[in-house]
């Protein structure tokens, strides 16, 4: 905490950081291929994290397939950290781990994992079993 006096003015400044935190994460997916992709994923602190995604451990980054969408939300007084993830055409390639990874001010990170599976036409089917009564 620090005061600042200045003249016969006194200013109480606070800093308050929190660890990072993801409130909302992206869910576990299926995507035929030459489809898109979006994952979604909201982080909280205080001040707000970045956010980063990583595919098999890598930062991704912004190319010709990948778009990544990061935006601060203001909701009562709470500032949230929302940010997108789009795959665009994804492929057999694009299958694997992924995570979403908020950062604090401090450096800490916190993650949230998921998987990607392209399926191949013709390749992947899903077998349900049905039960007939």
């Amino acid at each position: 905490m620090c005061v600042c006096t200045c003249y016969s003015l006194s200013l109480d400044l606070s800093l308050s950081v929190s660890t990072a935190e993801i409130v909302i994460a992206p869910d576990s997916s299926e995507v035929d291929a030459g489809n898109t992709a979006i994952f979604t994923c909201v982080g909280l602190s205080d001040p707000p994290p970045n956010i980063a995604w990583t595919f098999n451990g890598d930062v991704l980054s912004n190319d010709s397939t990948i778009s990544v969408y990061t935006q601060l939300v203001n909701q009562g007084g709470t500032v949230f950290v929302l940010s997108m993830l789009e795959l665009c055409g994804a492929t057999e390639e694009s299958s694997g781990l992924y995570a979403c990874v908020a950062t604090d001010g401090e450096g800490r990170s916190t993650s949230a994992d998921f998987s990607l599976f392209v399926m191949q036409p013709g390749k992947d089917m899903c077998v349900h079993e049905c039960v007939c009564v």
